[in-house]
C-alpha cells in the first residue's frame, strides 16, 4: 500500500486511452469534486487496472 494523487492516476489512465476513444469517435474528460479527497492510502497499481478495464470497455462497446 502506498500514498497516491487520485488526479494524478485518472490523469494516467485518461492519458493511456484518449487515442483509442478518439479512434472510436469519443471524448475523454474527467472532473473529481472539490469534496474528494487528494490523496488516498491503496494500492494504486490496482485501482489504476480496474480503472483501466472499465474506461476500456466503455470504448469498445460504446
Amino acid at each position: 500500500m502506498q500514498v497516491f494523487v487520485l488526479a494524478n492516476m485518472v490523469d494516467t489512465v485518461m492519458s493511456t486511452l484518449w487515442l483509442q476513444a478518439r479512434n472510436t469517435g469519443l471524448e475523454l474528460h474527467f472532473e473529481i469534486e472539490t469534496d474528494v479527497a487528494r490523496a488516498y492510502l491503496g494500492a494504486e497499481d490496482r485501482i489504476r487496472q480496474v480503472l483501466m478495464n472499465i474506461l476500456g470497455n466503455a470504448i469498445k462497446f460504446t
